[in-house]
């Protein structure tokens, strides 16, 4: 699963609205629903795993979305504002722990009506969520199987020469 598609499950579950991806293509729902969109992500450093037998390291990097909701209909205002209050409830919060996903911002509800037919307004409300989630992967970095090395000792020195080898 995306990290979109298990935003999308978070949102639609904690909806009492119809919950569709914004700026696709595609029939709408009846109104009130609520269009969402993944603005953008902003990625934080990587952190690597050990490395297992087969050479394969686990990467995983974390990122903050800018989730933008766009609610249509009548009550679109009281819409997102009682799915922002489900977000924060037992219900979404084990269902985002399920989905690796944590809601860490609110923004500001906006009553945002969209101006139709040039003389007609259609109701709109605006809400901005901060979504963290993870990305992991894995990276084939190879193992060392085998390291040889050579020396001599030189002027006259006998004896061995201690070497310490460590493998996690």
């Amino acid at each position: 699963m995306t990290a979109e598609q298990a935003i999308y499950e978070l949102i639609s579950g904690a909806s009492d609205v119809p919950v569709i991806f914004g700026e696709e293509n595609g029939p709408r729902p009846p109104k009130p629903y609520i269009a969402l969109k993944v603005q953008w992500a902003h990625r934080f450093p990587l952190h690597h795993g050990a490395v297992d037998p087969a050479g394969g390291q686990t990467v995983m990097g974390h990122r903050d979305a800018s989730v933008e909701l766009q609610c249509f209909g009548a009550s679109s205002l009281s819409a997102l504002d009682m799915l922002a209050q489900r977000l924060g409830m037992e219900r979404a919060l084990g269902e985002a722990e399920r989905l690796d996903l944590a809601v860490f911002e609110f923004g500001r509800a906006s009553q945002v009506p969209v101006l139709r037919d040039q003389a007609t307004y259609e109701p709109r409300a605006v809400l901005e969520l901060g979504i963290r989630y993870s990305v992991v992967t894995v990276d084939a970095v190879g193992v060392i199987e085998e390291i040889s090395a050579r020396g001599e000792l030189t002027a006259g020195a006998t004896g061995t020469v201690p070497v310490d080898v460590a493998v996690p």
